[in-house]
């Protein structure tokens, strides 16, 4: 599935408005303003960093206002993303799902009651629910004791069937915290029949909610879970391959193009995941107009906000600079794989989305290099006054990988 034509309407609308403003001020693309030659010439500065040395780099930023490329180095070249594919499985979860989406846990039985009697099976349906833990089967255990259930004659049925696998052990053992005996033993495996009907139920948080933790903190099993919910939902099939196809389908929809890139999983994990820097920043640009961009974006990490679930996996960083507080932006991290993409408000109030990759570099991080261009966006200002100068962020040397030791395994992550 390649790019549709009704956003590169759009880039042509906004290419437009570009030319007509650079035209007031006497630049064009070809003649970029004094402002954007600085910042060009300060981010190519960064990048001949001995650190990246021999690296690979993606770069891209746009004014998402005018639509107009104020960096772009090696924009269109495919570079292993980490993390920052959380972005494409995020954004399709929101779009295809909706923020109201919710996932559901139940309890069923089709066996007849008398009294606190259940003469038949009982069936813990799970519903996918990446955010269930022993507490909430504790609470579906109280509500089956609440429905007066005191013995079940039958089977304790784990209908893991939608993809998910369900912790039964703590649920049989809420069950007989709660007064209520299983005769029967523990099965595996069997879907809840069609004529059950409900004994006890328990829904997630919305998915809108849960795009916190998840984004915030890099979550993978979320990544992973929603990517087959997705797959679930459109086409009645909860698989990796099924997710996949329907979250391509949607990024295409958005402006990406998708002949140019490759998604593997839904969180990032895998390297054969490989994505232009051009086709984040497209993917950017796009989703401002939609519905839910105001609770994804505020789901993003924010720079320098020490608060675990504000600043997230940007909390430590970009601290003290134009860049703290504003910055809201994915993070990504493997041995030898940096990522960082997402937007900073300019010092003269434009939105920019930008999209950095590094990858195969040999030293132990390249954060600090990620932030020193970040900063120097939320310093940018297209009117030529100079803000005052920062100092680039001083981000510590970050610790050795033991070798053979993945770096994103290490807590905290040591790439």
């Amino acid at each position: 599935m390649h790019r549709r034509l009704f956003p590169r309407a759009v880039a042509l609308l906004a290419l437009v408005v570009t030319v007509a403003t650079v035209g007031a001020s006497g630049a064009t693309a070809e003649s970029p303003t004094p402002a954007t030659t600085r910042l060009r010439a300060t981010i190519d500065a960064i990048l001949a960093d001995n650190r990246l040395a021999g690296a690979q780099t993606s770069v891209v930023v746009v004014d998402t206002s005018t639509g107009e490329t104020l960096y772009d180095r090696n924009g269109n070249r495919r570079l292993v993303p980490a993390s920052n594919t959380k972005l494409l499985t995020s954004t399709a979860a929101l779009g295809l799902l909706g923020p109201g989406h919710h996932f559901s846990t139940d309890v069923q039985t089709i066996g007849a009651r008398r009294g606190g009697l259940l003469s038949g099976n009982l069936y813990l349906r799970g519903g996918g629910d990446p955010t269930m833990l022993a507490a909430d089967y504790d609470a579906l255990a109280a509500q089956v004791a609440a429905a007066g259930v005191r013995v079940v004659t039958g089977n304790l049925v784990a209908d893991d069937t939608r993809y998910d696998r369900a912790r039964l052990g703590s649920f049989r053992a809420a069950l007989r915290r709660h007064g209520v005996r299983m005769l029967g033993r523990t099965v595996l495996g069997e879907p809840t029949p069609e004529t059950a009907h409900p004994v006890a139920r328990h829904d997630s948080m919305s998915l809108g909610e849960l795009m916190t933790p998840f984004l915030k903190l890099s979550n993978n099993g979320h990544a992973e879970v929603l990517t087959k919910e997705i797959g679930r939902v459109l086409s009645g099939t909860g698989t990796w391959s099924a997710g996949l196809t329907a979250i391509s389908e949607y990024v295409a929809d958005t402006g990406m193009d998708t002949g140019t890139l490759r998604q593997r999983d839904g969180s990032g994990l895998s390297r054969r995941n490989l994505v232009p820097a051009a086709e984040f920043v497209d993917l950017l640009a796009a989703v401002r107009a939609q519905p839910w961009f105001a609770t994804w974006y505020a789901a993003l990490p924010i720079a320098g906000q020490p608060e675990r679930f504000v600043g997230g996996t940007l909390r430590s960083r970009m601290a003290g600079t134009p860049a703290a507080g504003n910055v809201h932006a994915k993070t990504g991290s493997l041995t030898g794989v940096s990522g960082l993409s997402g937007y900073v408000t300019s010092a003269d109030g434009h939105l920019l989305a930008f999209s950095i990759l590094l990858n195969n570099y040999l030293t132990a991080s390249v954060k600090a290099l990620e932030d020193q261009i970040a900063v120097t966006l939320a310093g940018h200002r297209e009117d030529g006054v100079s803000a005052a100068r920062v100092a680039r962020p001083e981000v510590p040397q970050a610790p050795r990988t033991p070798e053979g030791v993945e770096c994103s395994w290490v807590k905290p992550i040591t790439c």
